[in-house]
């Protein structure tokens, strides 16, 4: 009898003890929520980042040009002179134009819409030169992402080499 007894109060202090366990871990999973924030925050930046760049376009004299490969390579390739011609023509606007435009829609339907502060934009790098142009962006709502405030999480750089010349785009999403 008291065997059994013994046996019983051996299982009850065995659940009471479990059930504790579970009670931190859940404590500790809600509450412990800052860095997957910023984990979050980058991986959603990547993931747009190359969303973004493999994004096919209808709206041009040519059907599906990919915003990477042929919008984005026209308008680094020829930003010098793009003003007065362009390969492509989509809505009217030669393909600098229409990748700012087309790059804030985008974005404002995914980023803004969930209520991320973000900035975006696209450089020229000359090869044998530290000097860039920016010729997209930078596009940004909500004040963008000042560097040094908060939490300003990147994509990571993505390169695209047009002509003798690297595109650098990138993505940030800041907390």
């Amino acid at each position: 009898m008291k065997r059994a007894q013994m046996e019983m109060i051996g299982l009850v202090i065995i659940v009471i003890l479990i059930t504790l366990g579970l009670l931190f871990i859940t404590i500790f999973a809600v509450s412990g929520d800052g860095g997957r924030k910023i984990f979050t925050q980058k991986g959603i930046a990547s993931s747009t980042m190359s969303a973004l760049m493999k994004t096919t376009i209808e709206d041009c004299d040519e059907p599906l040009l990919s915003l990477e490969k042929d919008l984005l390579d026209e308008c680094a390739q020829n930003y010098e002179f793009i003003k007065s011609s362009s390969g492509y023509s989509c809505d009217g606007k030669n393909s600098c134009d229409y990748l700012n435009d087309k790059i804030n829609e985008l974005l404002e339907d995914t980023l803004a819409s969930r209520g991320y502060k973000y900035q975006f934009e696209s450089e020229l790098i000359e090869l044998g030169s530290k000097e860039t142009k920016t010729i997209i962006g930078p596009i940004t709502n909500k004040g963008g992402c000042p560097f040094g405030r908060g939490n300003r999480e990147p994509s990571g750089p993505f390169y695209l080499s047009a002509g003798g010349r690297q595109v650098r785009s990138q993505l940030f999403i800041c907390g």
